[in-house]
C-alpha cells in the first residue's frame, strides 16, 4: 500500500456529484484515500448506488442522528439489511455531552449501539477479514467500552477503532489494553493532553483520520479550499506524530492500515 489513508472522512457531507468526482480525482493524483463515513444507514445505503464514491464506505448511525424510537428502528432495520455485506461500520457510537443527551437521551443511544454491535458480532462470526468499527464516544468512554466488552467484540473478527479520543487518562489505559485502535487527527495534537496521549498509544494501534468536512460542501470554491488543506494534512500529521514519538512514523501507518483495511 502506497497511500496515506483518511480512516473518517465524512464523503457524504460533498452534496454534488461533480464536487464528488473531483475531489475523488484529486485525492488519487495525490496518493491519498479515505474511508467515508456515514451518518445513517439510509444515507450508506444512498451513497453506494452512487457512482461517485470511495472504495471504502462505512455503514454508520452516528448517535448525533438519533431522534426518536420509531425512526431508529427504521433505520435499524436497514442497518441489519447491509451489515451482512460490508465490514466496514461507522460512524457509530455514543455522546452524552448535554447538548446531545437533550435529544436523544443516554438510554436511547446505550439501547441503539448495543443492537448495533450485537449485530456485527453476530455478522462477524462468519466473515473471513475482521470488521472495522469507528466509534464516536464523547463523555461516554466507559460506556462505549463497557459495551464492547459486554459483548465480547475483542473476542470477535473485529477491530473497534476510538475517532478522535477525547476521555481520561485511565479511559486511554484501559482501551490500550483491551487493544483498541485511535484514529489521529490534527485537532488532537493542539492540545497538551492529546499530545501526550498519542506516545502512549502502541505504535501498532495508531491510524489518521481529519473528520472533515464539518458541514455540507456545496460550492466548488469551498472545495478546493477542503483539497488544498488534505493535499498537506495527512504527510504532516505523520511528521508531527513521528517528532511526537521520536520515531519515523510513516512504514508503522501504512503497515497498520494494511492490516486493518488490507490492500
Amino acid at each position: 500500500m502506497t497511500n496515506l489513508i483518511d480512516t473518517h472522512f465524512h464523503f457524504d457531507f460533498i452534496k454534488k456529484d461533480s464536487l464528488r468526482q473531483q475531489l475523488l480525482t484529486e485525492m488519487e493524483q495525490a496518493s491519498l484515500e479515505l474511508v467515508a463515513q456515514t451518518v445513517l444507514p439510509s444515507e450508506y445505503e444512498r451513497l453506494i448506488t452512487q457512482d461517485n464514491k470511495p472504495c471504502k464506505v462505512s455503514l454508520g448511525f452516528h448517535p448525533w442522528w438519533i431522534e426518536n424510537q420509531k425512526t431508529a428502528e427504521s433505520e435499524l432495520v436497514v442497518f441489519k439489511k447491509w451489515a451482512s455485506q460490508t465490514r466496514l461500520i461507522g460512524e457509530i457510537g455514543l455522546d452524552f455531552s448535554d447538548k446531545r443527551i437533550a435529544v436523544a437521551p443516554q438510554a436511547i443511544q446505550i439501547s441503539i449501539f448495543k443492537q448495533l454491535i450485537q449485530q456485527v458480532v453476530s455478522y462477524s462470526q462468519n466473515s473471513q477479514e475482521p470488521y472495522i468499527l469507528s466509534i464516536h464516544a464523547v463523555r461516554a468512554v466507559t460506556a462505549v467500552l463497557d459495551i464492547l466488552e459486554a459483548c465480547h467484540v475483542m473476542q470477535e473478527n473485529i477491530i473497534p477503532i476510538i475517532h478522535w479520543f477525547s476521555g481520561t487518562s485511565d479511559e486511554l489505559t484501559r482501551l490500550i489494553k483491551m487493544g483498541c485502535y485511535l484514529s489521529i487527527n490534527p485537532r488532537m495534537l493542539t492540545t497538551k493532553k492529546g499530545r501526550a496521549y498519542v506516545t502512549q498509544v502502541p505504535r501498532e494501534r495508531l491510524l489518521l483520520e481529519t473528520d472533515w468536512p464539518s458541514h455540507p460542501i456545496t460550492l466548488e470554491s469551498d472545495l478546493q479550499t477542503l483539497i488544498s488543506q488534505f493535499k498537506v494534512t495527512l504527510p504532516q500529521l505523520v511528521e508531527k506524530l513521528s517528532a511526537l514519538r521520536d520515531e519515523e512514523m510513516l512504514e508503522v501507518i501504512m503497515v497498520n492500515q494494511q492490516k486493518v483495511y488490507g490492500k
